[in-house]
């Protein structure tokens, strides 16, 4: 099916994959719980030393988004399609863009 996601990932109970293709996730990136991932997604270090994202509780991940560098993404995050991630984001919103930027605060 095209998906990367090594054994060492640690990923909390209750993800969902969606359209299962071109899905890479490096080994020692941390998903929490109820996240979702789509299609043509990338989650990974920027360089080869580089570190690694960790990501909360409740994120939907949407399709062909980047998630790159030693980065936290907060609980309750809604990212949009093609968002290329790589910098921290907050808890509670909603992103979109490249750069990604908030474009709702979630209550």
């Amino acid at each position: 099916m095209g998906i990367e996601i090594p054994g060492t990932t640690v990923i909390g109970k209750g993800l969902q994959v969606y359209h299962g293709q071109s899905i890479v996730v490096h080994k020692n990136v941390i998903i929490g719980e109820n996240c979702v991932l789509r299609q043509c997604t990338t989650i990974g270090n920027a360089t080869a030393e580089g570190g690694f994202p960790v990501i909360g509780n409740n994120v939907d991940i949407g399709c062909n988004v980047c998630i790159i560098g030693q980065i936290n993404i907060g609980n309750n995050v809604v990212i949009g399609a093609g968002t290329v991630i790589t910098k921290n984001v907050p808890s509670n919103c909603v992103i979109v863009g490249n750069p990604a930027r908030i474009i709702k605060r979630i209550e």
